[in-house]
């Protein structure tokens, strides 16, 4: 591949603009990041805060098909780091990054101190906030400077990454951060959660993954939205989105038009791809999903949990989580038959995909797929 290292023009040189997908797993975010990474001016990068553990230490797969050790693009990128950061050590950073953002601190501590260079490791490290944020923000504006694009996607996910990120924005300008949060009817994500998976790093996935219980999905669900609104909600409004997963595939201009106005770009390159048969490229993504991996698919629904999610595990989502879905404007009873309601309504014929669009599966189905299928509601899944 060719790697550009085009330095963007202006303040977004030393400030990149960061669009940072919080919320659940299981809820779309691969699949957010590959669709906005198509913009010219957009690069997805995926769950960036696994990007040194499990790209430039672990030297897992890139989306591209290459190891990230091997990857040209992460490779100038780590180099463009080093430069960026004064000489940034990868094992230090995953150190930094995982204390400020998984281990000693959480979204709470973060919002409850007034200033961002109060926060500190222990004492005897003598590490600083002002530390990981510097490099973090580094990082950033590597990827913008090799990819040539202005906007940089983090499909990170984790609200004390969020919060972390909210703070470098605030307290040292070092970000223009946009907070998209990502919503999926939580039945759909406990149905996804029961899934297991075989480890097969060629095919995205890292390590063998179990399934869990109906009933711990649907707190775990209601925990992390919980967090996500608690962070989105000390963000600047007109920087901040609260995007359901829904939307965006049975809605899918309506929801990228939101998305241009809130990263400042323009809508029309995602609504031309929306209508045409030209091919995503594969991207950068070194972790997220599974899906990440996969290409060559067109945009549909996934609501495979409808017909096999059981009726009493329903009950138990709805039970445990119903009363903050309701607050998103789920409904409690989902209608089989695909009738078009907020949640479920199918995109409509005239505007639909045409077939060859290639967005990843699972939540997408195979280009192979009769082009009946896109035109008749009663195929979708």
């Amino acid at each position: 591949m060719t790697v550009s290292h085009h330095q963007p023009a202006g303040s977004e040189a030393t400030r990149p603009r960061v669009a940072f997908i919080l919320g659940t797993g299981r809820s779309g975010s691969t699949v957010l990041d590959l669709l906005l990474g198509a913009h010219p001016d957009v690069q997805g990068v995926g769950e960036l805060c696994n990007v040194v553990r499990s790209g430039w230490i672990a030297s897992q797969y890139c989306s591209c098909g290459r190891r990230a050790t091997e990857c040209d693009f992460w490779q100038a990128v780590r180099e463009a780091w080093r430069r960026e950061s004064g000489g940034a050590d990868p094992r230090h950073y995953e150190y930094l990054l995982q204390a400020f953002e998984q281990r000693r601190i959480s979204a709470l501590r973060l919002a409850g101190i007034s200033r961002s260079d109060r926060l500190t490791l222990p004492a005897r490290s003598g590490v600083k906030f002002r530390d990981y944020a510097e490099q973090t923000a580094a990082l950033f504006r590597a990827i913008a400077a090799v990819s040539g694009r202005t906007v940089v996607v983090d499909s990170s996910k984790n609200p004390a990454r969020a919060m972390a990120l909210l703070r470098m924005d605030r307290d040292f300008g070092r970000i223009d951060l946009r907070m998209i949060h990502l919503v999926r009817d939580v039945r759909g994500f406990a149905w996804s959660n029961r899934k297991s998976f075989r480890k097969d790093e060629a095919k995205g996935v890292q390590a063998d993954m179990r399934g869990r219980p109906i009933w711990k999905s649907a707190l775990v669900w209601v925990f992390v939205n919980l967090c996500s609104d608690f962070v989105r909600r000390r963000h600047d409004r007109r920087r901040s989105l609260l995007l359901k997963y829904e939307d965006l595939i049975s809605r899918p201009e309506n929801a990228l038009t939101s998305l241009a106005d809130l990263l400042g770009v323009a809508a029309d390159p995602w609504l031309e791809l929306l209508h045409t048969a030209a091919p995503l490229r594969p991207g950068h993504v070194v972790a997220g999903n599974r899906v990440r991996m996969e290409r060559e698919v067109r945009l549909r629904p996934d609501l495979e949990w409808q017909d096999g999610l059981a009726p009493a595990d329903r009950r138990v989502c709805w039970m445990l989580a119903g009363w903050k879905a309701a607050l998103y404007g789920y409904p409690m009873y989902v209608e089989r038959d695909r009738r078009p309601t907020a949640a479920t309504r199918p995109m409509e014929p005239a505007r639909a995909i045409p077939a060859g669009h290639p967005i990843p599966r699972p939540h997408f189905s195979r280009t192979s797929d009769k082009l009946a299928d896109r035109t008749n509601p009663s195929t979708l899944p």
